[in-house]
C-alpha cells in the first residue's frame, strides 16, 4: 500500500538526517514522530471506509450476476468491477495484517478458481467471436 512505502522512505531519510550534526535531532525526532501518527491516523481511517464499503458490497450477488453480455454480433465478458477491486484490495489488507470482512471472506478464499473461470470465459469468448 502506497502510505506503507511512504512510511520506508521516510524513515529512511529520517535515519540519515538523525545522524546529521548540522540540524538539531529533537526537530527531527518531533517531525518524524508527527508524521508516523498522521501516517498510523490515515492508515486506520483508510481501513475502516475500506470495510464499509466492502462490507456493504454483497459479492455472492455480485457473482451470480451473468457474466456474459451480448455486444452486437459479439459476447463479451463482464465480470462485475467491485469484485476485482475487492479482491485485490482485500490481498493488500491482508499483506498489512489486516482483517477483512466476513462477505469477502469466501469470494476471496475461492479467487483462484474464480480467476480461473474468467481466463476460460475470456479464452471461450475470443474464439467464438472470431
Amino acid at each position: 500500500m502506497w502510505i506503507r512505502h511512504l512510511i520506508e522512505r521516510i524513515t529512511k531519510n529520517y535515519h540519515f538526517l538523525s545522524q546529521s550534526h548540522l540540524i538539531q535531532k529533537t526537530e527531527i525526532k518531533f517531525a518524524y514522530e508527527n508524521f508516523l501518527s498522521f501516517a498510523e491516523n490515515t492508515q486506520k481511517r483508510l481501513y475502516q471506509d475500506w470495510w464499509t464499503k466492502s462490507s456493504e458490497l454483497q459479492p455472492k450477488k455480485l457473482l451470480q450476476k451473468a457474466f456474459l453480455t451480448e455486444n452486437k454480433s459479439f459476447l463479451a465478458v463482464y465480470f462485475d468491477p467491485q469484485i476485482l477491486l475487492a479482491l485485490n484490495e482485500s490481498l493488500w489488507w491482508m499483506r498489512l495484517k489486516y482483517e477483512i470482512p466476513y462477505s469477502l471472506t469466501d469470494v476471496y478464499n475461492t479467487r483462484k478458481s474464480f480467476r480461473q473461470m474468467r481466463e476460460e470465459t475470456n479464452r471461450f469468448v475470443r474464439k467464438f467471436n472470431k
